[in-house]
């Protein structure tokens, strides 16, 4: 049986994070925090920090109350990775039209960490299926 991905695995920009990620990091997790305690961005983002710090364990119970919190708000995994897709979807077709109207070759400053969404959700559901076809039911 192929082993497990944790759900951070891919997570983030491909390249060697910094100390000063680590802050920005911590800083908006405590903002966020502050305004709502109950927004399930905060966990996506103490995660992220977490995983920075190198801290794998507990940057995936972080990630997991995200994807349980995705899943209460938007009612499944699907609705919350259609959700998280169609702000890429935007962001990609911005960058596109503003390099058709002459502008950078750049994209969203964001776009990295709502992907980075998109994989925590999708291998946690890949997790939960690999669980449910692991339980037999006998009546």
């Amino acid at each position: 049986m192929p082993k497990r991905k944790a759900l951070s695995y891919g997570v983030g920009e491909r390249r060697s994070w910094v100390i000063s990620d680590l802050v920005k990091a911590w800083k908006t997790f405590e903002e966020v925090k502050k305004l709502d305690p109950n927004d399930l961005e905060q966990h996506f983002i103490a995660g992220l920090a977490l995983q920075m710090a190198g801290q794998s364990d507990e940057c995936d119970v972080e990630y997991e109350r995200f994807c349980k919190k995705a899943e209460a708000y938007h009612v499944t995994i699907q609705e919350a990775l259609n959700y998280y897709q169609d702000i890429i979807d935007k962001m990609e077709e911005e960058s596109r039209k503003l390099k058709l109207n002459g502008g950078h070759d750049e994209v969203h400053p964001e776009l990295s960490n709502i992907k980075s969404r998109v994989i925590v959700l999708t291998r946690f559901q890949e997790h939960r299926d690999l669980d449910r076809n692991k339980k037999c039911v006998v009546s």
